[in-house]
């Protein structure tokens, strides 16, 4: 076993006993991670601010409309939104774990299919996609007009007023979201004593160290 595989499991221990502890001020959950959802989910909880495609019944635009504002909520700017969803190549497949997050395999590319049928990438993205054999199915490649389009969505995304502050946040300590993230410290404070993940709750909780 991996010593941080170790340290996200006692992380997520911490977290059951302080569910467990303080059902009545726990109900949103806030997290962008399956993990903590379907704990949140195993905890008999149904309130979330954002969840993840492929354990959702929500439509594309919904979960694009979930996803967008729990960012602005969290205060990440438009160029940090545009790093968090630029396309990512790796060691052997482009991906984008925050794209496939709202979107799964929707936007698919490799030498079969691209979203859409399109090749509204770039110069190197397209000789990528020309060589990628139909079975690399988990690529993941943004068109440039797909960019565009939620880049310019969330420049003009508001929270409105319907939208609930959830009551615990939880994010990976070396995700990219919390890079960027600018959680208001008037409203939320941190539970401390966790390893790989940053929780916050609500002042009003009354739960921080």
């Amino acid at each position: 076993l991996k010593d941080n595989d170790e340290l996200l499991r006692n992380d997520y221990t911490k977290l059951q006993t302080i569910i467990d502890v303080n059902p009545n001020k726990l109900k949103n959950l806030l997290s962008f991670s399956i993990k903590s959802q379907v704990l949140w989910m195993l905890k008999g909880k149904k309130e979330f601010s954002s969840i993840e495609a492929s354990i959702s019944s929500l439509n594309f635009q919904q979960l694009e409309t979930n996803f967008l504002k729990n960012l602005r909520f969290l205060n990440v700017n438009p160029n940090n939104f545009a790093e968090l969803i630029a396309n990512k190549k790796g060691s052997w497949r482009y991906s984008n774990d925050y794209i496939k997050y709202i979107s799964w395999y929707k936007y698919q590319a490799n030498s079969l299919v691209t979203f859409r049928n399109t090749d509204d990438f770039s110069d190197e993205e397209l000789e990528y996609i020309s060589t990628s054999r139909p079975t690399k199915t988990q690529q993941i490649i943004l068109p440039k007009f797909e960019f565009d389009r939620l880049t310019t969505l969330f420049e003009n995304i508001n929270l409105g007023s319907d939208f609930k502050k959830p009551d615990l946040i939880i994010l990976s300590k070396e995700s990219l979201i919390y890079k960027y993230s600018n959680i208001n410290v008037e409203e939320y404070c941190e539970i401390k004593n966790f390893d790989r993940l940053k929780v916050f709750t609500k002042i009003v909780n009354e739960l921080c160290n």
